[in-house]
């Protein structure tokens, strides 16, 4: 769906139409809205009386909890993004003048690469540990966003927005298998949506210092900085305990404390 959505987007705006774009973001909005609203409540009583943990003891085991600390540091690293937010969309259009289409596609190639992403990562995570999985992902993210300082057409564009896309997309994989792991147990949905507020909050931090980067640096700068942050993330991972990143799934799980 994501996909999808930047792909048509893109060729909505390129019509010179931005409302259209908008009143269907708009409309699908509303019917998520009305999904939630018509959830069975009979439903969501019963999964209230299955936790009988009031949510202020849920929290407070959720903040003691250190594995998952650690882990909302290292998703936070990962996630600012100082280089693909507004600095990649300046850059493509004020600095190289491509098309709103190919600016479309591009985005959509990276997106894309998930779908290739997802089934290498589901092999290789029943083979090879998550400590490993985790430093390719962020030694393979390091290097190919410079390529695009070499672009020179469209082409060259998406040619290197797939290779940016896939260590990318490999990575938030094995960032969520992390995120699964370190999550106490029956505080799981508790502690997925406190990593997915932790991720939104680093991504909107990135965005900002990555602009203000922009604008004093241009976009190499904007580049190394964001290969420093992600590089970041290899020294945090030796804070984690090594039961949680050193088995391979499907191996025993234990809870760590």
């Amino acid at each position: 769906p994501g996909i999808v959505a930047v792909i048509a987007g893109a060729a909505m705006v390129s019509q010179g139409s931005l409302r259209l774009p908008l009143m269907v973001a708009a409309i699908c909005s509303l019917v998520m809205v009305a999904h939630v609203i018509s959830y069975p409540r009979d439903a969501v009583a019963e999964e209230r009386r299955k936790h009988h943990e009031s949510p202020g003891a849920a929290i407070v085991r959720l903040w003691n909890h250190r594995p998952l600390r650690i882990v909302l540091i290292v998703a936070a690293a990962w996630n600012l993004s100082l280089a693909w937010g507004t600095p990649y969309l300046f850059f493509l259009s004020e600095e190289m003048r491509l098309p709103r289409g190919v600016l479309g596609l591009a985005r959509a190639a990276g997106l894309a690469c998930a779908v290739v992403a997802a089934p290498i990562y589901g092999v290789l995570c029943r083979r090879v540990a998550l400590r490993q999985l985790l430093r390719l992902a962020v030694i393979a993210s390091l290097a190919p966003g410079f390529l695009y300082l070499l672009a020179s057409e469209a082409v060259d564009v998406v040619i290197v927005s797939v290779l940016v896309g896939m260590p990318t997309a490999f990575g938030h994989i094995a960032l969520f298998d992390l995120l699964r792991r370190a999550c106490p147990r029956n505080l799981e949905g508790t502690a997925i949506t406190l990593s997915y507020s932790a991720l939104a909050l680093a991504a909107g931090a990135g965005d900002v210092v990555g602009a203000w980067i922009y604008a004093r640096g241009g976009f190499a700068v904007a580049l190394i900085a964001d290969a420093l942050a992600n590089a970041a993330v290899l020294p945090l991972l030796a804070a984690l305990p090594a039961g949680l990143i050193s088995r391979c799934d499907g191996e025993a799980d234990t809870e760590i404390s």
